[in-house]
Parts: C-alpha cells; sequence; structure tokens
C-alpha cells in the first residue's frame, strides 16, 4: 500500500515535532508492506528503505501558493505516486481527495471562543476563524481521526455531530526513560514552573496578578516563565508588569526538554492555561511527583483524575490562585509522594495506531479498543 502522510504547515515548534516523532516512528516500524510519501515544506528528513521524501519549500511563499499545492498539486501527487491512503499531520483534510483520509488532530482552538481575550490582535482572531472553519470541514470529511484526549472525541461528536466511531484516543506518549522523580516535593514549595508560550489563553497574566497579591505579605518565592518577554506584545505587556509591579518573576527563555524535566523535580507547576491539546506539562509534571496548579477544565480534569497531589482553580480567579499559592509556601499543603499516581506509558504510538486502523479497514484483522 502507498501511504501518503501529508503536512507541509511544519516548519518549526510543536508542529515540527509531531513531524518529526511521527517519522521515527516509522523508521521503528520496519514495515515492509507499505510505502510511506511524505509531502513536506521545508523540514529535511532522511529517504530511507520504505520510506521517500518530497519537500515543496516554495509553499511557503504565501497564501496562494499553500491554496494551489493544496487544490492542484496535491492531486498531481496522488496520482503520480498512486497513493492509496492519506494521512494528514495538519489537523486538515486534503480538499477534493476520493482517496481515504486520517487526520491526527492537534488544534483545539475550533472547540473554543477565539477572541481577543484568547487570541494576540485582531489579525490572529480573523486567521483562527478560518483555520477553525477548516478545522472543522475536514473533521466531518475525514475517514478517521485521531485525538490525544477523551474529551476531544466528546467535544467532536457533540459540538460538531462528528460520528464518535471514527474517533481513536491516543493519549500522548511519556517516555518513562527521562522522567525525573521528585523525592521531596517540600523542597519545592517556594518554586513556582510555568512552562509555556506568549499566547493570551495561556493566561501568564493570572498568575503575575496572583504574585501581586501576596507580595505586600514578605513572603519568599519566585515564579519562573519559559519566555523572555520580548517574543510578541503580550510578552512584552507581561515583562512590564512585572516590572513596574517588583515581582518575584524570572524570564528565563526557551528551555530544553531536560531542563524542564528537571524543574518538575524542584517546582510547583502552575498551569492555568484555558486552550491545551495534550497539556504534556500536566503529565509530565504528574509523572515527576510534583503537586500541580491547574485551571479547571476538561483537559486538566481527565489527565489530573484521580491524583492527588494538585488543586484547582476557575479561570479568571487570581485571588484563588493566590491563596493555593500562599498557603504552599506556608507548608499548609500535605505533600506526600506516595499519594502520586505511577507515569502512563502508552504502548501504542500515531504511526502504529495509522497502521491498526488500515488493517482494521481493509484487511478487518485488527480490533481497536
Amino acid at each position: 500500500m502507498n501511504i501518503l502522510v501529508y503536512d507541509i504547515a511544519a516548519e518549526s515548534g510543536g508542529a515540527l515535532s509531531i513531524l518529526t516523532d511521527f517519522y521515527d516512528q516509522v523508521c521503528n516500524l520496519h514495515d515492509d508492506n507499505n510505502i510511506w510519501y511524505f509531502v513536506l515544506s521545508v523540514p529535511k528528513l532522511e529517504n530511507q528503505k520504505n520510506i521517500r521524501i518530497t519537500q515543496y519549500p516554495w509553499v511557503k511563499r504565501g497564501i496562494i501558493f499553500r491554496l494551489w499545492f493544496e487544490f492542484v498539486q496535491t492531486r498531481k501527487i496522488i496520482k503520480k505516486y498512486k497513493i492509496d491512503v492519506v494521512i494528514s499531520l495538519q489537523n486538515t483534510t486534503i480538499p477534493f481527495c476520493n482517496k481515504p483520509q486520517i487526520v491526527s488532530l492537534h488544534n483545539t482552538l475550533p472547540f473554543f471562543r477565539c477572541d481577543l481575550s484568547v487570541m494576540s490582535g485582531m489579525k490572529s482572531v480573523v486567521k483562527q476563524y478560518f483555520i477553525n472553519k477548516n478545522i472543522i470541514r475536514s473533521l466531518k470529511a475525514a475517514h478517521s481521526i485521531m485525538v490525544p484526549a477523551n474529551w476531544i472525541k466528546d467535544l467532536c461528536h457533540k459540538q460538531y455531530k462528528v460520528n464518535e466511531n471514527k474517533i481513536y484516543v491516543l493519549p500522548v506518549k511519556i517516555d518513562a526513560n527521562n522522567i525525573q522523580t521528585c523525592t521531596d516535593l517540600n523542597m519545592a514549595n517556594k518554586t513556582f514552573f510555568y512552562p509555556a508560550a506568549a499566547q493570551p489563553y495561556k493566561r501568564h497574566m493570572m498568575i503575575l496578578k496572583a504574585c501581586k497579591e501576596i507580595k505586600s505579605k514578605n513572603i519568599d518565592f519566585n515564579v519562573v516563565f519559559t519566555i523572555t518577554g520580548a517574543e510578541n506584545a503580550y510578552a512584552v505587556k507581561l515583562k512590564e508588569y512585572s516590572k513596574i509591579n517588583d515581582l518575584n518573576v524570572v524570564f528565563v527563555g526557551m528551555l530544553r526538554r531536560q531542563e524542564v524535566l528537571e524543574y518538575y523535580t524542584k517546582s510547583v507547576l502552575l498551569f492555568p492555561s484555558i486552550i491545551e491539546t495534550d497539556a504534556l506539562p500536566l503529565e509530565e509534571a504528574k509523572s515527576s511527583n510534583s503537586f500541580i496548579f491547574a485551571s479547571k477544565s476538561p483537559f486538566s480534569q481527565e489527565i489530573l483524575m484521580d491524583y492527588a497531589n494538585c488543586e484547582f482553580f476557575q479561570d479568571g480567579d487570581y485571588k484563588k490562585l493566590s491563596l493555593l499559592l500562599e498557603d504552599m509556601i506556608l507548608g499548609k499543603f500535605d505533600l506526600n509522594v506516595s499519594k502520586c499516581k505511577a507515569v502512563r506509558i502508552n504502548t501504542m504510538n500515531r504511526a502504529e495506531l495509522c497502521l491498526a486502523i488500515f488493517n482494521e479497514n481493509y484487511n478487518k484483522n485488527i480490533e481497536l479498543n
């Protein structure tokens, strides 16, 4: 079978990580029965015995080139390589494609109201509106959909009437070899860590307002953000607010993954974000036996279900968050490593799930849970 892996959107950040992870997974399949054609824009991957890499960097020149590629060029590619099945890693299907398509959904913004309280600027709001429309159309058109959480599956079905039988839930896979364990949570109660990009829906400002609430009480603590404060207008606003109010907030910028994992062992994770897909920091901190303060949301409640060392607060309630911070600093929480639940390690990855879907639909010899 000839399989097309479609991801012209990936260039950097999380999208590129998803692409490279999937490529590695396909390499590790040692699949001699299928040929995998990766259709990309600028990322450089290596051809393998059963993997063919094709690049179209010109698609990044502008929206006209992107539309031409999706509506015209993809048809030529599908015909040239005699493609049987398409796997899209960029949330959307290929338009007017008559081949079965599997969509890997990572963008959950279509399930939320994307206004200026969520997006940084009107341009982003308008752009996201059209992206959301395309994703919703794709969810309905796709043959199968892969999502990282049950709450996303539920919203696909309830909010957009997507057939739930074609949605497969594959929770984020944690590499246990890289996870470090917090052995003394009481040593971590004065450092608060928030690994997140500078976007309004990440709710950094809520943390700053909570810090301001307890600043006058002369309590020793610090907060660590993984942004520099110069990424965009929102980031600049955060850093200015912190400076004006003389808050104990450190803007360390982007950290290597190993550095992030180390922070989980010596700090309390703050997670006020209201929009996430897999919410990886929650999974990682939970696996590290870290204490967590998180916004009460579908994704946080699903991930932290039955996890004892966590507390929730409502979006916007920075006064509640300030009380949680203060109680943590003063040692009022019962921090017990034995309460923590063991890390969940999945045995199936995206590439393996795709093969299972193929077999289920073409050979009828694999049943998926």
